[in-house]
Order: C-alpha cells, then sequence, then structure tokens
C-alpha cells in the first residue's frame, strides 16, 4: 500500500513544509534553527524560502532582541534569506523586505555584519523597480535605518548617494522618461533622509556633488514632486552646511545666486501651487540665517515674493507652508 504522503503532490508538499516553520514559532513559539537554516538552501522551493523568511521575521518579535540565540539566528540567516529578494516580485518582495528591515532592526552588531552585502544588493533591486513606488520606499526605510548606525553610516551613504545622485543626474539632463518621474522624488527623498540622520558636524563630501545636476533640474523640470523634495534638499543644505553653501560655486556663479533663481521660479505663479509648497521653509532659512549675506534689498525682495505668491496662491498646502514661514 503506496503512503499517504504519495498521494500529495510535490508543490504541496513543499508548501506543507513551509507551513510547519512557520506554524510553530507563531503557535507554539517553537524555533528550530538548523531547519530555518535548511529551509533557505536555493535548492528549495522558492514557497518554502518565503516561509523562511516570514518566519524569520515571526522571530524578530517573538523572541527577546537580547536572546543570544537569535542573534545567532540572524547574522546566519540574513545573508542566505538575501539572495530570496533577488528571485522575488511585487508584493511578495514588499513583504520580503519588511522583514529584512525587522532582521537587521533587532541588533546594531548585525546590521554592520550584514550591511555590506545588504545594501548593494538593495541597490540593485532599487535600480531594476524604479516604476515601483512600494518597493523604492521599503528599501530607502532601510538604507535610513543603516545610515542611523554609526558603525555602518559612513558605508552605506559611500555606496548609496553616488547611485541617487546618478538619478538625479539623469534627471537633470532629460534622460529620464515621463513614466519614470516619480523615481527622482524618491532619489532625492533618500538624498535628504541620510542628510538628516548624518550625526557628524559637517555633511560627507559625497553629499555636494548633487548640488550642481540638482540646481539645473530645479530650474527646468516640470515634475511637482521632484520641486517639492529638491526644495527640501536645498533648505537641509542650507541648514547644515552654511560655510560651503556660501563659498560655493556653480557654473562659475555663486550657489546662493542660483538658489535665489531657483525660489524666484518656485514662487512664479505659473509655477503649480502643490509644486512650490516647500518653498516658505526655504524663504525662511534664506532670510533668518543668510539675511547678512543677502543684504538688505535681496532680503526683502524675497518677502515681497512670497507675499505677491500669497495672493495668486488657491491650494492650502501652499499658503499654510508660506504664512507659517515667513
Amino acid at each position: 500500500m503506496r503512503a499517504f504522503w504519495s498521494f500529495i503532490p510535490i508543490a504541496s508538499l513543499q508548501l506543507l513544509k513551509g507551513f510547519v516553520i512557520v506554524h510553530r514559532i507563531f503557535f507554539n513559539k517553537i524555533v528550530n534553527a538548523e531547519q530555518m537554516v535548511n529551509a533557505f538552501n536555493p535548492k528549495n522551493n522558492i514557497v518554502v524560502r518565503w516561509c523562511a523568511m516570514r518566519a524569520l521575521g515571526m522571530c524578530c518579535t517573538t523572541m527577546k532582541p537580547e536572546d543570544p540565540n537569535l542573534l545567532k539566528l540572524l547574522s546566519t540567516c540574513i545573508p542566505l534569506a538575501c539572495p530570496l529578494l533577488v528571485e522575488t516580485k511585487g508584493d511578495t518582495l514588499g513583504l520580503c523586505l519588511e522583514t529584512i528591515l525587522l532582521s537587521i532592526s533587532v541588533n546594531e552588531k548585525i546590521a554592520i555584519q550584514v550591511e555590506p552585502s545588504v545594501t548593494a544588493l538593495l541597490l540593485s533591486i532599487w535600480e531594476r523597480n524604479t516604476g515601483s513606488s512600494m518597493i523604492t520606499e521599503a528599501i530607502n526605510e532601510i538604507l535610513v535605518m543603516l545610515s542611523r548606525i554609526q558603525g555602518c553610516a559612513q558605508s552605506v551613504l559611500s555606496r548609496s548617494v553616488p547611485y541617487m545622485i546618478r538619478v538625479v543626474t539623469q534627471a537633470a539632463s532629460g534622460r529620464i522618461g515621463r513614466n519614470q518621474l516619480g523615481v527622482v522624488e524618491r532619489a532625492i527623498d533618500l538624498l535628504s533622509m541620510m542628510m538628516q540622520e548624518w550625526k557628524g558636524t559637517s555633511i560627507p563630501k559625497p553629499f555636494f556633488a548633487v548640488i550642481e545636476p540638482l540646481f539645473k533640474l530645479m530650474l527646468t523640470t516640470e515634475d511637482n514632486s521632484a520641486l517639492q523634495s529638491g526644495t527640501s534638499l536645498i533648505t537641509h543644505f542650507l541648514k547644515r552646511s552654511k560655510a560651503e553653501m556660501l563659498s560655493g560655486k556653480v557654473g562659475g556663479r555663486p550657489a546662493l545666486e542660483i538658489i535665489g533663481r531657483i525660489l524666484a521660479r518656485l514662487l512664479d505663479d505659473k509655477i503649480p501651487d502643490l509644486a512650490a509648497c516647500y518653498a516658505g521653509g526655504l524663504v525662511k532659512e534664506l532670510v533668518f540665517n543668510y539675511a547678512k549675506e543677502l543684504g538688505g534689498k535681496m532680503t526683502n525682495n524675497l518677502i515681497r515674493a512670497v507675499v505677491c505668491r500669497l495672493l495668486t496662491a488657491e491650494h492650502p498646502a501652499l499658503i499654510e507652508d508660506l504664512v507659517g514661514n515667513v
């Protein structure tokens, strides 16, 4: 007589195998480390490895962060889990990225240990999924989390910043299609978030390479979201690197002069209200911290431009931004 298992399709057995791993952790709080490691074997059906990924995330929520067994499990399983990201797409990839975020946020030592391979892999996935806001934003969240950790912040920046600058440069040169415009916003947002998280007194030099293509983009793009994000990034530069912004030149012209041209464009009523809704914060930074360098005439012109823009503004977000900041 044939065994009962012989009547179950192979795919169903693989699914059952994965389900057992998840069931033991979720209901019984039983973690079999050897079984978990074996489940990530590339020879296994992808369903089993997806279940193993899900189980890994459950371990992070059911076990204490300081548990040495959890730390050992993570240091072993995260490198095994990462290749699965390459084979996965869509919503399932989003769920796998959530598990990676949860896993590396448990312990800084684990994050530092796996960061080099994780960052490189995430950037390659980011590049292949530029059309998906869900995937690129999930990856941004992981990269920002890693950039908060002193032991790997420099490494994350050295890998991530050049790639995001390349995206901005391509956009400024008109080499990004309309169907990919959202990727520019997300690249600029990642640079802004990483700059905010940087704990040093001065911004690392790699960031400054974005200024020239960013200024060019801000003076030419019709992408409202890129204008919003770009305005925010310029404001961060002014807040955190006054000396460099005062002495810096782009195309032979002072950086502050070009920022003035960007603001004039943002405050022009031909630009949609939503595209300019962060302009108030930029004006505030210039008026309060750069007034001496700008001079009384330039400062008054900025305030006058804000008042004129308020007369034509219709969107509540722009009105609130201008009134609240200036």
